[in-house]
């Protein structure tokens, strides 16, 4: 049997630092951003996005609730 989990070590100052690089590539403006998040925080690419950028560029951050995108299909189909 194949085991197809996948554990990933990262360390604060790697995640710090391609938050503040992924800011700095979109320009972000400090304290002027405003994000809505529909990413589940179990992924690290949602974490960086959605905690660390907007820490590091005092960002505000609203998160969606789980079924907004069935909700948003639905107004379009």
């Amino acid at each position: 049997m194949i085991n197809s989990s996948v554990r990933v070590y990262v360390v604060l100052t790697q995640l710090i630092w391609i938050a503040r690089m992924c800011g700095t590539a979109t320009k972000w403006r400090y304290s002027c951003e405003v994000l809505v998040s529909y990413l589940p925080l179990s992924h690290v690419a949602a974490q960086i996005a959605d905690i660390y950028c907007p820490l590091l560029f005092a960002a505000s951050v609203y998160f969606a609730q789980p079924d907004a995108l069935k909700v948003f299909q639905n107004l379009f189909l």
